[in-house]
């Protein structure tokens, strides 16, 4: 079966035991159930940040830095504008930092206690339009 058709529900990801991965990719998601062995990983590329995932045993491999406030250091420098104009929204350990750095900070209903806590409203759920709801109760009065 075509590692690419078994599951759509990443969108375009790849399955693989990586024995033979040659792939250019922007991340590398990984299911490791021994947390010794993520460990191991992890100071084995050292130039990668990784991060686990809230559900499961999943960690999360991206380049160093590549981070979601870097990116929006970025927008913001290139519109000329600070983080304190963003509003961002997030539920899982990667959107703690982003949702810190921006001037409103919206934790979704399913967020993990660790995104509610730091944020500066809690709205609904992502998998019941919470954003479509918040934004067409604060943008069409």
């Amino acid at each position: 079966m075509d590692p690419k058709k078994q599951d759509q529900s990443w969108g375009d990801s790849i399955y693989t035991d990586f024995g033979d991965f040659f792939q250019p990719s922007l991340k590398i998601c990984v299911e490791i159930f021994d947390i010794k062995q993520a460990e191991a990983l992890k100071a084995a590329f050292s130039d990668l940040d990784c991060l686990r995932f809230s559900d499961g045993c999943w960690y999360k491999f991206t380049k160093a830095g590549a981070t979601k406030e870097s990116a929006i250091q970025s927008i913001c420098s290139a519109c000329n504008i600070t983080p304190m104009d963003i509003t961002a929204f997030g539920d899982d350990f990667a959107d703690v930092g982003m949702l810190k750095l921006c001037g409103l900070g919206i934790a979704m209903g399913n967020a993990i206690e660790e995104v509610k806590e730091i944020a500066d409203i809690v709205i609904g759920r992502n998998d019941q339009d919470g954003i479509a709801q918040y934004l067409e109760e604060k943008l069409l009065f």
